[in-house]
C-alpha cells in the first residue's frame, strides 16, 4: 500500500512558499473577497475550511511545513484520494498531486483515463470511491502511470483555452511537478499486476500442475 511519508519531500518542493498572486484569485482570496495569498500550496479557501474562520494575510504567511503536511495528509491523501488503499506508490502520488493542484478534476481525469484507456465504465463524478480504487489496483501499474501522466499534461495545456493568464503564469511549474514524479517512478513501475496475490497464487498452481504432469509422464515410461 502507498505511504504518505515517501511523498512528503516531493510535495513540499513542488508547492514552495508564500505567494500573493491576483492572477489566481480563486486560490488567493478568502470568503470576504480579500486577497490574502497562498502558502506551501494551501489556498485561502482551503485554509479557511481548515481553521474554521476567515484567514488574514498574516494567517496565510504563518502556515508551517508541519501544518501544511497535516492538511495534505488528512484532507487529500486520506480523505479525497484514499491513497492508502492504492497498491502503487507511483499512482497514489501522482493522483494526490493532481487532486491537490487541480482539486476534484484530478479524480475525474483518473476516471476518464480508466474508462478511455482500460475499458472501464466508471461514473466520471470526481469522487474517488471504492470502484475507482478497485479499477486502479486492477490494471497495469506502468500503463496507468504513463496514461495518467499524459492526461495531466493534456489538462494543463488545455487551461490556456479558458484562462490564458493563469496558463502563462503556471504552466512551467505544473509541467515540472508532473515531470519530477514521472522521473521518480518510471523506472520502478511494473507492466503487469504480478504483485497481485491472486495472480501469484494462480501462477503457483499452474507451475505445480505442469510439474505433476511431467512427472506422471516419466513414471509411465
Amino acid at each position: 500500500m502507498a505511504n504518505f511519508n515517501l511523498f512528503k519531500a516531493n510535495l513540499l518542493e513542488a508547492e514552495g512558499g508564500y505567494q500573493k498572486n491576483p492572477t489566481d484569485w480563486r486560490g488567493n482570496t478568502n470568503s470576504q473577497g480579500v486577497l490574502v495569498g497562498t502558502n506551501r500550496g494551501i489556498s485561502a479557501p482551503q485554509y479557511e475550511e481548515w481553521i474554521k474562520r476567515v484567514p488574514t494575510e498574516q494567517d496565510m504567511q504563518n502556515i508551517t511545513k508541519a501544518e501544511a503536511l497535516q492538511i495534505y495528509k488528512k484532507i487529500y491523501w486520506n480523505k479525497l484520494v484514499k491513497a492508502t488503499q492504492i497498491n502503487s506508490q507511483a499512482i497514489a502520488e501522482t493522483l494526490t498531486d493532481m487532486v491537490i493542484n487541480a482539486k476534484s478534476k484530478g479524480g475525474k481525469i483518473m476516471q476518464q483515463t480508466l474508462n478511455n484507456s482500460f475499458g472501464f465504465h466508471l461514473v466520471e463524478d470526481n469522487i474517488i470511491g471504492n470502484k475507482t480504487i478497485k479499477a486502479i489496483n486492477k490494471v497495469s501499474e506502468k500503463k496507468l502511470f504513463e496514461a495518467y501522466t499524459t492526461a495531466r499534461n493534456t489538462y494543463y495545456e488545455n487551461v490556456k483555452t479558458w484562462d490564458y493568464d493563469l496558463y502563462k503564469t503556471y504552466i512551467k511549474g505544473w509541467k515540472r511537478r508532473v515531470a519530477k514524479l514521472y522521473d521518480k517512478h518510471i523506472n520502478t513501475v511494473v507492466d503487469t499486476i504480478k504483485n497481485n496475490p491472486k495472480s501469484s497464487f494462480g501462477l503457483f498452481f499452474l507451475i505445480a500442475a505442469v510439474l505433476i504432469y511431467s512427472k506422471s509422464k516419466k513414471d509411465k515410461k
